[in-house]
């Protein structure tokens, strides 16, 4: 619920966009996207030390 809001829904409605996420305090919003980030991290990023932040992300963007 803290992600989403009434008052944003109503807001995107009124021009007639439809915002892009579910029902307020849907607990599957981010389900699929949580998911890719923990495999990210568990497989990727914390198997090795990362000497600068470009490191980890030229590894993420070499395996996209």
């Amino acid at each position: 619920m803290q992600f989403t809001s009434w008052v944003f829904t109503q807001r995107a409605k009124a021009p007639g966009l439809v915002a892009s996420m579910g029902s307020i305090g849907g607990c599957f919003d981010n389900a699929v996207i949580e998911s890719f980030w923990g495999r990210m991290q568990a497989e990727l990023l914390n198997r090795q030390q990362w000497r600068t932040r470009i490191e980890p992300a030229n590894a993420i963007f070499g395996c996209l």
